[in-house]
């Protein structure tokens, strides 16, 4: 796993949230509303070959396009769980929406959208 945000009770801004996230997971894009303020941490550890991380975050969108795919495509699976907040996930012509406490699991293989609300937060 990559370098990770360390969590101290402080959200980071969101060009170092983007880059955590990219050094956390896979390439992603990360974007949200025109005149938005964001704030948001991860934070994370390795198990073996498993990385665990929490993601907290404002509302913010991550995207996984052929262009991402095409810089990293490792091969990972991603199971997350949903603790907080609602995130709509996109893949394959199939949309999940997340609510408390729900779990999904995606492949990184493919083009991937993920809109979260405000106060998101879940474990990857």
């Amino acid at each position: 796993m990559g370098e990770i945000v360390e969590r101290r009770n402080r959200s980071v801004d969101l060009d170092t949230f983007r880059a955590s996230v990219i050094d956390s997971f896979v390439p992603l894009e990360t974007s949200i509303a025109p005149d938005t303020d964001f704030e948001g941490y991860i934070h994370g550890t390795s198990l073996g070959q498993v990385q665990v991380a929490e993601v907290v975050a404002s509302a913010h969108t991550v995207r996984r396009t052929p262009r991402t795919i095409r810089a990293s495509d490792p091969g990972f699976y991603k199971v997350g769980l949903q603790v907080r907040g609602y995130c709509v996930l996109t893949q394959d012509d199939r949309e999940a929406a997340l609510t408390r406490v729900t779990s999904r699991s995606t492949t990184r293989r493919g083009p991937i959208n993920s809109r979260s609300t405000i106060g998101s937060g879940c474990w990857s």
